[in-house]
């Protein structure tokens, strides 16, 4: 009588292998009420795929990497009117869309981009851009979930700022442009001014140069431009110069101020608190140096 063939595992350990999850799925149902369609790799959301957070209403579009966010990809939340979602049921009606092309596009009508750029391991790393509830926005570099690099952040006051971040705050080089064509050029540090800079005040026509501390200018030189053409032509003919004053020694007294902002400076970086130390130093070494990235200087907003 023939044996019959020995079976070394489990019956549910092969009840379970069936009903791993491998490549396209229709929605998949969490137990927190959370839905999922897209692919799968071993058990694991892998390739592209929707989810949806039932708790904050957030909706992620994009490629997975082993259960985690992982390539491009847009998060976006839910459009509340009234803590009602608008339409009927805005999230199975885009899981119907995607069931046969997990990339068609969700309706702009329901849901909200927070943010669209690259990711890595479940965070934003990369490239992307982030969409602020005042209207502001941010589109540049990403580490760990951090703005860091170089990106321009366009404000809901209309005023722009184009440089370096670190851990979501402005530090390094940058560029602020005020509203009214005014604008900082120079380094930050903590968010704020921070180091040699120089302020360009658009219609006055003046530059103020020299070292700022905690966002607020310390020491410097004041410049006045000429008249732009269409200024100099409404001048009157009847002009009186004042007299140029200044002080006897103005290049070390200057330089003298310059020393004991740079030390007062020095002093408060190495005290503060800061986590990433090896960033302080780069600041640190960059504001002593004085070395400005030559790209930023430019009058370009001053032409007549």
């Amino acid at each position: 009588m023939p044996e019959s063939p020995i079976n070394k595992n489990a019956y549910w350990f092969d009840n379970d292998q069936k009903a791993q999850k491998k490549g396209p799925h229709s929605t998949y149902y969490c137990i927190n009420g959370d839905k999922y369609i897209g692919e799968w790799n071993d058990n694991l959301k892998h390739g592209r795929g929707v989810y949806y957070n039932i708790k904050n209403g957030c909706v992620y579009q994009g490629e997975w990497k082993f259960d985690h966010r992982d390539g491009f990809g847009t998060l976006s939340t839910t459009i509340k009117n009234n803590s009602t979602i608008v339409g009927e049921d805005p999230v199975l009606e885009m899981f119907e869309k995607l069931k046969k092309d997990i990339g068609t596009d969700i309706s702009a009508a329901t849901l909200k981009k927070v943010y669209a750029g690259q990711w890595k391991a479940g965070k934003r790393n990369g490239y992307g851009t982030s969409f602020e509830d005042d209207g502001s926005t941010y589109e540049g570099q990403w580490v760990q979930n951090k703005k860091c690099g170089w990106g321009v952040a366009y404000y809901a006051d209309g005023s722009r700022y184009e440089g370096e971040w670190s851990n979501s705050l402005r530090q390094g080089q940058g560029v602020l442009i005020l509203p009214n064509g005014d604008r900082y050029e120079g380094m930050w540090f903590n968010d704020v001014k921070e180091g040699p800079g120089k302020f360009i005040y658009k219609d006055k026509r003046r530059i103020m140069q020299g070292e700022w501390a905690k966002g607020m200018p310390k020491c410097g030189t004041i410049i006045d431009l000429p008249p732009s053409k269409r200024q100099d032509s409404d001048l009157d003919e009847d002009i009186y110069y004042i007299p140029k004053i200044g002080l006897k020694y103005p290049d070390k007294i200057l330089a003298d101020r310059r020393s004991e902002v740079i030390q007062d400076r020095i002093e408060r970086i190495w005290k503060s608190k800061n986590e990433n130390a090896d960033e302080n130093n780069k600041v640190i070494d960059s504001i002593d140096s004085h070395k400005m990235h030559k790209k930023i200087y430019h009058f370009h907003s001053l032409e007549a």
